[in-house]
């Protein structure tokens, strides 16, 4: 019997590991495109008026096995926490706003630090252009 004759067989399959990889240094979850009205100004005319924002969230969480839920980071979880800034009441500068969204989600224990990244496409007058900041925290 040949080679090409042979059965093809499936390697044998590896037992799945609990323990933390250790050649796993870096596990991070992103959230893109998370759309929040939330009062954000510095002008009297962005007072008491809801504007929408476009938010990306990345964290980086401790090395550990990713196949354990409590080893990563729920999204609804890290979007209730930038819609909880929202719900809290006018912020002057969007820079404060990532600011405090990337400090709650560092309360998740797994988080080592948080980027934020947050667009106000209604930045400018007329709708002529939008702004951006990213602020991360450790």
């Amino acid at each position: 019997m040949s080679l090409s004759e042979l059965p093809a067989r499936a390697p044998a399959p590896r037992p799945i590991s609990t323990q933390p990889d250790a050649a796993l240094t870096t596990l991070k979850v992103f959230i893109e495109g998370l759309r929040v009205d939330a009062e954000v100004g510095v002008y009297a005319e962005e007072h008491h008026r809801r504007q929408p924002l476009i938010l990306d969230i990345e964290v980086e969480l401790r090395p550990a096995f990713p196949g354990e839920l409590n080893a990563t980071a729920d999204y609804d979880w890290l979007a209730g926490q930038a819609k909880a800034v929202a719900a809290e009441g006018h912020i002057e500068l969007v820079e404060t706003f990532a600011s405090q969204v990337a400090s709650r989600c560092l309360r998740n224990p797994q988080t080592q630090s948080a980027r934020v990244k947050v667009r106000k496409p209604e930045a400018m007058a007329d709708g002529m252009a939008g702004a951006e900041v990213t602020m991360e925290r450790r």
